[in-house]
């Protein structure tokens, strides 16, 4: 980053921002240093297996929290934890609270009085209808063992802006399902 073409830096000095820039390429590691060290400060420690999934337990209770750049989403048995948890917050940040939560990013939640389901139906759908694959054939995943593959054969692709919207819908999806992840290489 430089200073403004009027500001003239003396020999031997630099500037000093104050705060992080929104937009910045280092923003977004500040601003997550600064949220999981709050989050720690409260109890939360960094799940083992997914950096993005904070837990605690606080009494008998266990809490989940999933963050996503800004996006937060809190799993919890205990209502009374996920008030006390959003108000330490909202002392720190400014938030804006959805209550319950239908969709996150890409996946939709259904709650009950027992159980959670999680599913990304809608965004299949979405994608599906996107880029009118509505009555496309199905196939199987993986392709045969001995299946051989020429490079020249077949129609050209003439919509390179259509294929790559289709594969960035797909690796988006491949994100929290690894099982597909052999379809989208």
């Amino acid at each position: 980053m430089y200073p403004p073409n009027w500001y003239v830096v003396p020999v031997g000095k630099v500037c000093k921002l104050n705060q992080s820039l929104y937009g910045l390429k280092q923003a977004s590691c500040q601003g997550n240093e600064e949220f999981t060290s709050k989050l720690e400060a409260y109890g939360f420690k960094h799940s083992k297996h997914d950096y993005c999934c904070f837990t605690t337990r606080a009494t008998a209770s266990f809490l989940a929290l999933l963050v996503y750049v800004d996006d937060v989403l809190i799993i919890r048995p205990s209502h009374t934890l996920i008030v006390e948890v959003k108000t330490y917050l909202e002392r720190l940040f400014t938030i804006k609270d959805w209550e319950f939560a239908k969709y996150f990013l890409v996946i939709e939640i259904a709650w009950s009085n027992r159980d959670l389901l999680l599913t990304q139906h809608k965004y299949i759908c979405d994608i599906i209808h996107d880029t009118s694959f509505e009555n496309a054939k199905m196939t199987t995943t993986p392709p045969p063992a001995r299946i051989k593959l020429i490079a020249k054969r077949g129609a050209t692709l003439h919509d390179l802006e259509f294929y790559r919207r289709l594969i960035g819908h797909l690796l988006y999806f491949n994100f929290p399902r690894p099982d597909t992840s052999y379809a989208t290489q």
